[in-house]
């Protein structure tokens, strides 16, 4: 029973709405998005979907037809193994014709042990490099430290920025 009215307060400030699904973690619940709940939405904002987003459910995005959906975040939709995106989930995604945001990070551990940098080029690699040049213009990438993901901590501006310096060089 989401209000979208709450939303109202940020259009003049905003890009992008991402609607995810609530659950009792912070970040990811493996829980599926109520795609319905948008019919609700005056779409006036184009927004990110989370939620519980897979290659066995896309069929489903035909309920978004005719809805202002720039993206979709499928993180754990599409991965073989926490962090490491399955290459042909990620090809099937893109094959219906939708924009995924293909998250990269890193554990604290891998951090710690200042490894965090060959984690993210083997999730490059591994996920986005076998990808032709026009399915690669399709993938939004976005940095989100798996150590950060509903822990409350944030990694600094020094920590993203040098990790975002890194993926461009990838």
């Amino acid at each position: 029973n989401f209000d979208f009215t709450v939303t109202k307060e940020f259009v003049s400030v905003v890009d992008y709405f991402l609607f995810d699904t609530k659950g009792k973690f912070y970040g990811g619940n493996a829980r599926r998005f109520d795609w319905k709940v948008l019919q609700r939405y005056d779409q006036e904002i184009p927004f990110f979907l989370s939620g519980g987003i897979s290659p066995d459910n896309l069929f489903e995005i035909e309920l978004l037809q005719g809805m202002n959906l720039f993206a979709l975040d499928v993180n754990s939709g599409v991965e073989e193994s926490p962090g490491l995106k399955d290459l042909q989930k990620l090809k099937a995604v893109l094959a219906a014709g939708l924009k995924p945001i293909f998250c990269c990070g890193e554990s604290l551990d891998q951090r710690e042990q200042d490894i965090h940098f060959d984690f993210i080029a083997t999730q490059l690699k591994e996920g986005l490099f076998h990808l032709s040049n026009e399915e690669f213009d399709q993938v939004i990438i976005a940095y989100e430290p798996i150590w950060a993901i509903g822990t409350g901590r944030t990694a600094s501006s020094e920590q993203a920025q040098e990790m975002h310096e890194f993926i461009r060089e990838q």
